[in-house]
């Protein structure tokens, strides 16, 4: 769950256990996580396992993601920015 409807900022990284370029990126997300303590939460969703298969129980989130990472801002349940890059 998400703070859905409550306006919380979260900023959330989807992203396969395989992916390479999602492997070079975990150590930077979770220190930039771990030292920000603005008002935007982050949050990492697994979309596919380190076989490439999907995640069952992250379905619903992973829903439209087509590359990993994709990382996205949402106030509560809508997406307010994509990051492209």
């Amino acid at each position: 769950a998400t703070g859905a409807g409550n306006g919380d900022l979260e900023f959330r990284e989807y992203f396969a256990s395989a992916c390479p370029h999602c492997q070079h990126l975990t150590p930077v997300w979770k220190e930039a996580a771990a030292a920000y303590s603005g008002p935007v939460k982050f949050k990492e969703i697994e979309c596919a396992d380190a076989n490439w298969r999907p995640v069952p129980e992250n379905a619903g989130m992973c829903q439209g993601i087509e590359g990993y990472p994709t990382m996205k801002l949402f106030r509560g349940n809508e997406e307010v920015a994509t990051y492209d890059g």
